[in-house]
């Protein structure tokens, strides 16, 4: 599939003569999408997992003050010299990657719950057709058509794919959650010296970006470069161009320099959330973000500067309150549905209990049958009590709420069995409320479980 991609987009040196827009997008998509995909938001959950060991329970202390994946990333190279071996140091890496990749296929997850729903979905096309013809107009282009767009995302998740996928090829430089997600250094001159153990090429293959692509995906480096170097313009997007994503930068500010139109503009989330205050209050953002990339660079004449910029216009991408709205509404039902599902179960429980005791005088096996289903319902909504307590989790919840629908079905049926046998009218009603309350049991706490996939 990449490699049709990268045809579509090399095959032509012209591209039929259409302006060819390259948008780099950093984690500040995913942010704006309403993903919850800070190095803090995983952070916080990693480190309250069990460590396999004391080696991870020591690392988990030394990533503790970071605030951005760029931080984290600098933070492992920094900490490197803690470790006494390369394999301690790659237990540690692959500890934390398969941690957050597990975190990201659950918020991906709900995403595309969301993007699953037409209403929802309408409104983040909209959004998103609006977002580039605002960059258009930044860019003093005419329409969204008249430019051939692609897209070369940092994240590992496929809210691009599937949010612009149909505007252009999206190529993830870093891999997916799907295929092997990279995260480390930009190159091998960034390792610390002075290390107990020697910087193997197993080392270098799992936390040097560039040489991960080239060991795993031959020329995908090389590709991108070209991308980039065959552009017109160049966007930036919650991108923050980190110490261990130099070559990108500097993949860009080359292009720069070959071409006296080309141009890069950033849309820095400080600028664009001044977009609407004073005019020196922008100009002071700007000059700030700008300050800060210049200096990331050691070349603070180069005159490319010139050519870029820090627009200060209205929020971009702006998806996370049609998500927050979509998810506070199917939390709302889920609470719907377990309240009604728990109704109908502690409904079963009663009911159960009560035909015990009205035919507590009947044959033996009658009364053994009805004070054991009667039990198992009480049992069962016992454990769904305390899983409700101590494990607030839906799906246990739901699971455990389906099968007390099962055990009022049953108590139904088998009040059926006695009305016919002894044509008592309360084991009508009673079975008639049961099978009903076992099947709204069943259906809605079903509902919880599918409706909560991501949780």
């Amino acid at each position: 599939m990449e490699n049709s991609v990268f045809r579509r987009i090399l095959d032509s040196e012209t591209f039929n003569d259409r302006i060819i827009v390259t948008v780099l997008l950093g984690n500040g998509f995913d942010l704006s999408c309403g993903l919850k995909t800070r190095y803090t938001n995983i952070y916080d959950e990693y480190i309250n997992t069990p460590s396999a060991n004391d080696n991870i329970k020591i690392y988990k202390i030394s990533i503790s003050n970071c605030d951005t994946w760029a931080d984290y990333e600098w933070a492992m190279r920094d900490h490197m010299a803690e470790f006494k071996s390369g394999e301690d140091f790659l237990e540690c890496h692959r500890d934390f990657r398969d941690f957050m990749t597990e975190y990201l296929k659950k918020q991906e997850a709900a995403f595309n719950e969301m993007l699953d729903n037409k209403a929802a979905c309408r409104k983040a096309d909209t959004e998103i057709h609006d977002s580039l013809e605002r960059i258009c107009t930044e860019l003093g282009i005419g329409s969204i058509e008249s430019c051939e767009w692609r897209f070369i995302t940092f994240n590992y998740t496929n809210t691009a794919d599937r949010l612009l996928g149909k505007y252009g090829p999206v190529i993830h430089i870093h891999g997916t959650l799907d295929d092997s997600p990279v995260s480390g250094i930009n190159d091998a001159t960034q390792f610390p010296s002075g290390l107990a153990y020697p910087i193997t090429e197993e080392i270098k293959t799992a936390f040097v970006k560039p040489v991960f692509n080239d060991e795993y995906k031959p020329d995908l480096n090389q590709k991108v470069e070209r991308i980039i170097a065959s552009s017109n313009h160049i966007v930036a997007f919650g991108l923050s161009f980190g110490e261990t994503d130099k070559k990108w930068l500097g993949a860009v500010l080359n292009r720069l320099a070959e071409l006296s139109s080309a141009d890069l503009h950033v849309f820095d989330y400080k600028c664009m959330k001044s977009y609407a205050k004073h005019g020196d209050t922008k100009i002071s953002a700007q000059k700030k973000a700008k300050k800060q990339l210049i200096e990331k660079t050691l070349i603070p004449n180069a005159p490319e500067w010139a050519r870029v910029s820090f627009p200060c216009v209205k929020p971009l991408f702006d998806i996370g309150p049609i998500f927050a709205r979509f998810t506070a509404s199917n939390q709302k039902r889920d609470r719907f549905f377990m309240r009604y599902a728990t109704f109908t179960g502690i409904i079963a429980v009663v009911f159960g209990i009560i035909m015990s005791v009205l035919y507590f005088s009947q044959s033996i096996s009658e009364r053994q049958s009805f004070l054991i289903i009667g039990s198992l319902a009480a049992i069962t909504y016992s454990f769904y009590f305390l899983a409700n307590v101590f494990f607030k989790n839906d799906k246990i919840l739901g699971t455990i709420s389906i099968l007390s629908g099962i055990i009022s079905f049953a108590l139904g049926l088998i009040s059926i069995y006695l009305y016919f046998k002894k044509g008592d009218s309360v084991s009508l009603v009673l079975s008639v409320l049961l099978l009903l309350g076992g099947i709204l049991d069943v259906i809605l706490s079903y509902l919880i479980i599918r409706n909560t996939k991501a949780s």
